[in-house]
Formats: structure tokens, sequence, C-alpha cells
């Protein structure tokens, strides 16, 4: 056979092929974004998107919101947009401070940050709390739907305002993958990694979150290849090792996030505390506390788990503030390595619960041998994963 006559027909075995995908592929999205209703059970956004779960709870992509809007599943947002944050609540839209906020209030204010606050209605009952509000004025930022991202930046650019503040910041865990996330019902900031934080994109964003979506639209790849995968192969979750390296890489970037800004905060005389929520158990849901906890231990900020999904009392909040703005036991930094030695001889009444687990596993070759090898695996010091354990423990306990 010639040259002439094997190209020939390697052309046309390679480019019939190609040329019918590419037929078929305009073909479905002609269908997709048409208005024929005999094709409406193709318009799931589920079809077109990868997703995958944390020990319960589903992940998805900007790609899934979009299509969402785009097939009128999901109503698109437009309220107070806000070219930084992507939107604002009720806050000011020049100083990001609540309107009715008097810098001249001799009180020491009391900062609310995290979405968990208005979500589980504790702003108001604080609010109405006399025995608070005679020594601390309350200001609220808690913006709905707001991520961690975007509450650190609005305390980034509050902070200057609000000095001497202490500020509670609700982390709800099993939401921390909206740091992944540039569009949900309208757009918002996100962050790629850097070597020591992380870098802001998209901003200014557009006013007009329509603009937004023309520039940004849904990009899941062949619509004909997802379709095929989700109707005929029925493969509609993410790999593992696909997972593994989004959680890993989420961990990461929220160190890098938060580390900076508890840095920051503490250099300029704010006093931050970290509520924890989290609702989730699994390997996974640890993976994202421990990192969290992690970057709070390294940057000497106390840091609280919340019991799943039940939030916080109005009671409870005062109490954290009475103790001298700090939390209970649990939440306290962990002794040096020396130092918990030293302690295993103490009665266990003398020894906070966390560390009469930590003890526990101390004294336990085998248990501690176990504990020692899963530190060298991750590169953590010993006294943390020892930490690890025991808070895993303690909580534990605690759901029982």
């Amino acid at each position: 056979m010639s040259v002439r006559k094997f190209l020939t027909r390697s052309l046309l075995f390679i480019g019939i092929p190609l040329v019918c995908l590419a037929l078929g592929e305009w073909w479905l999205r002609s269908r997709l974004f048409g208005d024929d209703p005999a094709y409406a059970s193709w318009r799931d956004p589920d079809l077109y998107s990868w997703r995958y779960a944390v020990d319960g709870h589903t992940v998805r992509s900007d790609d899934h919101a979009k299509l969402a809007v785009r097939w009128g599943h999901l109503d698109l947002r437009r309220d107070r947009p806000h070219a930084l944050l992507g939107w604002h609540g009720d806050l000011d839209s020049l100083t990001l401070l609540p309107t009715d906020l008097d810098p001249k209030d001799p009180r020491s204010p009391l900062v609310l940050l995290g979405w968990g606050w208005e979500r589980h209605h504790v702003v108001d009952e604080l609010m109405r709390d006399t025995a608070l509000t005679r020594q601390h004025h309350v200001v609220d930022l808690s913006v709905d739907q707001f991520a961690l991202d975007q509450d650190l930046l609005l305390l980034e650019n509050t902070r200057a305002a609000l000095k001497g503040a202490t500020v509670f910041l609700w982390v709800d865990l099993d939401e921390l993958d909206r740091l992944h996330r540039s569009f949900m019902d309208r757009p918002k900031p996100w962050f790629t990694q850097d070597v020591y934080t992380g870098v802001i994109q998209d901003v200014p964003l557009p006013a007009d979150p329509q603009r937004y979506l023309a520039e940004h639209p849904a990009d899941p790849g062949l619509y004909a290849y997802h379709l095929f995968r989700s109707r005929v192969l029925q493969d509609t979750v993410m790999s593992v090792s696909a997972l593994e390296s989004r959680e890993r890489r989420l961990c990461e970037l929220a160190k890098k996030l938060l580390g900076p800004t508890l840095h920051a905060t503490a250099t300029e005389g704010l006093q931050v505390i970290v509520l924890l929520e989290q609702a989730t158990l699994g390997e996974l849901s640890d993976r994202r506390r421990w990192a969290v906890h992690d970057v709070c231990k390294n940057n000497a900020t106390t840091s609280h788990q919340l019991r799943p999904r039940l939030g916080l009392s109005i009671g409870q909040v005062a109490n954290m503030i009475a103790r001298e703005r700090t939390l209970d036991p649990l939440s306290s930094a962990v002794s040096p390595l020396d130092s918990l030695m030293s302690a295993l001889d103490m009665p266990n009444e003398r020894l906070t619960p966390l560390q009469q687990r930590m003890t526990t596993i101390l004294k336990d070759a085998n248990w501690l041998g176990l504990v020692r090898e899963k530190a060298r695996k991750e590169g953590v010091p010993l006294v943390i994963m020892l930490e690890r354990d025991a808070r895993y423990m303690v909580e534990h306990d605690q759901s029982d």
C-alpha cells in the first residue's frame, strides 16, 4: 500500500467519527438549549456535571448551578450586587458595616461573622440580651449564604473600624467546599492557591449577574459524552482519586486563606474565636475539621467544636463571653509533648477530657505506635496527631 493511500484511509478512519461526533454534539446542544418540551428530561444539571459526597454531604460544581439557572431550575439572584464580595446583605455598600453602627459607642465591640449566626437565628437573641449589650455592642456581619472566603474578605475590609473587637467567626465545615465555587445562585469571588496565601480571581464582579454568566458560561465539555456517561454507563460520581485530590486542595486553600487572616487580625489587636459547625462524621469530614483546627492552633486562636446542627443558645454565647472571652477546656491549645508526659501520673480529675484521652494513648504502647505511624505518614508532629485521635474520642463520646 502506498503512503498516499495509507494516509487517506487513516484520515477517513479518524475524520469520519470526529465529524459524526461534532454533528451529534451540535444536534444535542440545539435540543438542550432550545424550547422543545420533548427533551425536558434531558435538561437536568446532574447529567452534565460531576459531583461527589463527603460523608453524606453532596459537593457540586459551578457548572451544575449555571446549567440550573439556564434551564430554570434555579433562580438567578440579582439583589444588592457587590464588586468584591458578590453581595453584602443589609450591610452598607461602602463601609461594609451595619448601617446603624455608632463608631463613638464606648462599649466593647462583639463581632458576629459567618452565615451560621443568621441561619440559626442567634443574632436577634443576642441583641435582646441586656446583660450582654450592657458591656458590648453587637456588630452583626453575618451575611446570608456567605462562604468562608467571603467572610474573610469582609473581615479584611472592616477590621480597621473594629479595633479592640472580639470576633466570633462561625465556620460551617460541611459547606467548606464553597471555597472552590465561583458561582452558586449568583457570582462570588474565589481564590487560587499561592505559596503562602490565596490569590483572588474574577474581581471586580459585574453588577449584572446575567453578564457574568454570559462571560463565564457552563463548560462541562462534550454534552454527548456526559449524557452517555450518565444515562448509559450510570457513572455519576467523581472517582475516588479525583475526590481525594479535590479535598486535599480544599483543605490547603482553607489553611492559606484563614492563616494570614488570623495573623493579621492578631497584630491589629482583634481577638478571633472560631466556632466550627459540622453535622457529618467520617474521614473526609475529619480532614476538613483538622485542617481548620490546626491553622487555629498555629496562630494561637481559640476554636470550639459545636455539636452537629444544634447551633448555639443565647446562654452558651453569653457564657463564652463571660468566661474571659474563652471557650471550654477542649478548645485550649494542647500542651507540648513534654508537659503532657509529665501529666501521666496526675489524677484524671485534674485533667481536661481531652488531656485524659491523650494520656490514655501515651500509656498504651501499641496505640501510641499507631498514632506515631499516622503522624509520620501525614507529616505532622506527634502531639498534633495525638490531639486528633483524642479529640475524635471526645467528640464521639459527646455525640452518644
